[in-house]
């Protein structure tokens, strides 16, 4: 019986999808990298139309992702063609935002590719550049160059900016616009005092709702107000960790402010003697200043003197000589 040449034909298919499927990565990854580095060159507030560079190589790592959902499939890679997909559509609803709203603020933009680039980098090592020692170590906030690009290369960008954009900074400190240090910006101002004063808020109200059911009274332990802020320190940091900014910073500041509570029911119980610290063996005592005992003593009743008789007057002063 003559051997048929269909599993010949399967093995050049299967290759035939791993080389397009490497194809794919290299183009995804490539497309990336041009979004990213247009996206330091646009123009802040740019529209949709300005910003065609950026949409179109968005839509090559949509084209691409989508091949490699198909070639990932039929070399029975679910796992991988899972992964393709969502990076599919984290590149389309990237790129249907820029169509409709321009580019507002690069910076923003520039950490969403790069959060696609480091979520295709995770099952693909090989394209990362965070190892790298040729150069020295890579720090991506400061750019994966190490250092500012060329005067020449900035300003053939365009003739509005003599630099490119700066990259995203995830901290605090920043250079200002006019080249002054600018310690932070009015979003992350409003976004700390907004959730310090949440935070506030709710550990009142979680008060005023112990005082009216008349649990205030009870020991910590029997008190909403403790168990709702032992609760809030435990959910509100793995709450963050599934929010966007600034979201994540608020549920943090609310859940740390909840959670100070915890000092007020420490030093209740350790004025109360249930709760003896080895540093504070003995119960607090408050000395108290001369000054202070002076006041707290109440006055002195001075009894008014006795009136002294005229004749006792008399009898004691001198008497006159007549001459």
């Amino acid at each position: 019986m003559a051997v048929t040449a269909v599993p010949e034909r399967g093995l050049e298919a299967k290759l035939a999808a791993a080389r397009f499927l490497e194809y794919n990565r290299d183009e995804a990854f490539k497309n990336l990298l041009a979004a990213e580095e247009h996206l330091r060159f646009a123009k802040p507030g740019s529209t949709g139309e300005e910003a065609g560079c950026i949409i179109k190589h968005l839509a090559e790592v949509e084209s691409h992702a989508d091949e490699g959902v198909s070639h990932a499939s039929e070399l029975g890679l679910d796992e991988e063609a899972r992964l393709w997909r969502e990076l599919r559509d984290r590149a389309r609803r990237l790129r249907y935002r820029v169509m409709a709203e321009g580019v507002r603020k690069p910076e923003e933009l520039i950490r969403e590719v790069r959060a696609m680039r480091r979520f295709l980098e995770s099952w693909n090592p090989e394209l990362s550049a965070l190892s790298c020692r040729c150069a020295g170590e890579v720090q991506e906030a400061g750019g994966e160059t190490g250092g500012p690009r060329p005067a020449a290369e900035a300003g053939a960008a365009g003739s509005w900016q003599a630099a490119p954009n700066p990259e995203p900074e995830e901290r605090l400190n920043r250079e200002g616009s006019a080249g002054h240090h600018a310690m932070a910006t009015w979003r992350e101002a409003l976004t700390v005092y907004g959730g310090v004063h949440v935070g506030k808020g709710l550990l009142t109200l979680l008060k005023e709702i112990d005082y009216r059911m008349g649990w205030a009274a009870n020991p910590p332990s029997g008190r909403l107000t403790t168990w709702v802020s032992v609760a809030s320190a435990i959910a509100a940091p793995i709450a963050a960790l599934r929010m966007r900014k600034p979201w994540d910073t608020v549920a943090l500041l609310i859940g740390g402010y909840l959670s100070t509570y915890l000092w007020d029911v420490a030093s209740e119980a350790v004025g109360a003697g249930a709760l003896r610290l080895p540093f504070s063996p003995a119960p607090r005592t408050f000395a108290l200043t001369r000054a202070q005992r002076a006041q707290a003593a109440p006055a002195a009743v001075v009894a008014p003197a006795a009136p002294v008789a005229q004749a006792e007057v008399g009898a004691a002063r001198p008497e006159a000589t007549i001459v």
